[in-house]
């Protein structure tokens, strides 16, 4: 009997290692790419490769299903037009309205709040306070749909937060539209050409918040990721990645990013 016992044993352990050899082999073998947005801190191209928060993020990721997917940067809108044509197989994006119903959202890492960001002199301190300024923002965003209408402002766009920073230090714009990630990246100096002097610091006032918004992994509808779906959503809870994630927060300054809401 006993002998009948370890021989089971030996051959469940001998399919287990088996399987998960043959998961690794199929699931380098289909070898997915991520697209990610080129906008410090998130993501940005250092001596050729690509460095930032979301690449970091896509890298734990893939360690904890022993992948090494290639990752190119790009613009938000042609970020928003690789994952609608299911031209790349993942990125990691907001949750919103634009790709809502052209992506399947694979599990969440957390919320990050938009931040309005103006001078001391003179301070935005609550939603109306924008109404009659100059506000800059991206040439893409949740806030140009969802807050802007509400507003009576001269928006100006803007391709970079380096410029927008630059633009209400000179007075040329009286408060810009970022988030928390952005703020905490020019805060922890990550790159020389993106951070602000302790002087320049000083003259900005406490950030007023707007919206959380819901940072996923996600996938296009129009791409059939077969078992590699699965796979990513199951490692969702995986306390080795949960660990990992929680770091790479704390690593770019973003030690206090709330949890999403309970519905999200």
């Amino acid at each position: 009997m006993r002998g009948q016992i370890l021989r089971l044993l030996r051959v469940f352990i001998a399919s287990l290692v088996c399987g998960q050899l043959t998961w690794a082999a199929n699931a380098q073998a289909l070898r997915p790419t991520y697209t990610l947005t080129d906008w410090f801190p998130y993501a940005w191209m250092h001596e050729g490769e690509p460095r930032g928060f979301l690449v970091e993020l896509a890298r734990a990721v893939d360690e904890s299903v022993g992948l090494n997917s290639p990752i190119a940067l790009a613009p938000v809108p042609r970020v928003i037009h690789l994952m609608k044509s299911g031209q790349y197989d993942l990125s990691i994006i907001f949750r919103g309205d634009k790709l809502e119903d052209k992506v399947n959202h694979l599990f969440s890492f957390a919320c990050i709040q938009t931040a309005v960001v103006s001078l001391k002199d003179n301070p935005i301190r609550q939603f109306d306070d924008l109404n009659g300024q100059r506000v800059a923002f991206s040439n893409s965003g949740y806030f140009i749909s969802n807050q802007r209408p509400d507003l009576d402002i001269e928006g100006v766009q803007v391709a970079s937060p380096a410029m927008m920073f630059r633009m209400l230090l000179r007075g040329r714009i009286q408060a810009l539209v970022t988030d928390e990630a952005v703020l905490a990246g020019y805060h922890a100096r990550l790159n020389k050409d993106y951070t602000l002097t302790d002087e320049e610091w000083s003259r900005i006032a406490a950030p007023f918040y707007l919206e959380k918004l819901e940072l996923t992994l996600a996938s296009p509808k129009a791409k059939d990721l077969g078992p590699l779906k699965h796979q990513f959503s199951s490692i969702k809870n995986n306390p080795e990645l949960l660990y990992r994630v929680r770091s790479i927060f704390n690593d770019y300054g973003m030690t206090h990013t709330p949890t999403c809401p309970p519905d999200q």
